[in-house]
C-alpha cells in the first residue's frame, strides 16, 4: 500500500463518515486517527466499534484498536484495503 492510495480511498469513504451518529467514540477508539475512522465506519456501519474490538482473522487474530495503539497502523491500513467494497 503506498499513501497515495490509501489517501485516495479515504476521499472515497468522506461523505459516508458523515452519517456516523458515532464518530467522535470510533475516532477516539482509533486513537485519533480519523482516516482509520472513516475506512472502518465505511465497511462495518454500525459494528465498527465491535470490529476494532475484535480478533480479525486477515490480522492473524490481533485486535485493531490494540495495533492502532502499539502504532502498527499500517497493519490495519492493509486488511481494510483488502476488504471487497
Amino acid at each position: 500500500m503506498n499513501d497515495s492510495q490509501w489517501k485516495h480511498f479515504v476521499g472515497l469513504c468522506d461523505k459516508n463518515f458523515e452519517e456516523c451518529e458515532f464518530a467522535s467514540e470510533l475516532i477516539a477508539v482509533c486513537f485519533g486517527k480519523e482516516d482509520i475512522a472513516k475506512v472502518v465506519y465505511f465497511h462495518n456501519k454500525g459494528a465498527s466499534l465491535k470490529w476494532l474490538r475484535s480478533k480479525i482473522p486477515a490480522m492473524g487474530n490481533l485486535i485493531p484498536y490494540k495495533e492502532i495503539e502499539k502504532g502498527n497502523v499500517d497493519a490495519v491500513r492493509n486488511v481494510l484495503l483488502s476488504f471487497p467494497c
